[in-house]
């Protein structure tokens, strides 16, 4: 009778004063053994501490259909129990789980929060940069504009140097024509004068 479950310390009906070797009223337990399932006995209430060895069945003993019930109801609850067991495991399990997804949904949230903030502010920069980039075009813009005039200029001041340069060529063959003509003249002068003067 090992698997009794509890005990009971009043009786509903009369019962003849009975005492076991301690001098104690015995106390009344249900046994739930495949054998006995549902059958109160009384046992020593020292039974834990010191039994006596007194023990006694209060019911008659249980047979047939009733008893195949009584087992069949009990291997059911015991089923159900374990499986209520196995459930609450993996009840725990799922919610250790959800807590452990609800931390990284959490740290996702937030590391999507940093990367939004790094994101304004490369986008920002990346304006400022396409800004100076736009200025950068536009001066290197001006800067090839001049250029083309400067070269425009380049070539008109080269074609007047050119053409200065040939004047200068003409205006020395004009002096110099006129240098000549002007010595010769000059000699054709002193030749004539030169035969006017009286001998000695």
């Amino acid at each position: 009778m090992s698997g009794e479950l509890k005990s009971i310390t009043t009786f509903s009906e009369p019962q003849p004063v009975m005492h076991c070797k301690h001098g104690l009223c015995p106390e009344l337990y249900t046994s739930w053994e495949t054998d006995n399932p549902g059958r109160r006995f009384l046992r020593c209430q020292m039974w834990q501490r010191g039994d006596c060895g007194f023990c006694q069945w209060f019911d008659p003993e249980i047979v047939g259909r009733p008893k195949e019930l009584i087992n069949r109801l009990r291997s059911q609850k015991k089923a159900l129990e374990n499986r209520l067991k196995s459930q609450e495991a993996e009840h725990r399990v799922i919610s250790t789980r959800a807590c452990e997804l609800e931390q990284k949904l959490i740290d996702a949230n937030a590391k999507i929060k940093s990367l939004s903030i790094m994101n304004d502010v490369l986008t920002q920069k990346l304006k400022v940069v396409t800004d100076e980039q736009a200025k950068s075009d536009n001066h290197i813009l001006e800067l090839v504009t001049s250029n083309a005039k400067l070269t425009e200029q380049l070539v008109k001041l080269k074609r007047e140097l050119k053409l200065l340069k040939t004047l200068l060529k003409c205006l020395f063959f004009i002096s110099l024509m006129f240098v000549v003509g002007l010595s010769c003249f000059l000699a054709g002068k002193r030749n004539k004068a030169m035969l006017y003067l009286p001998s000695v």
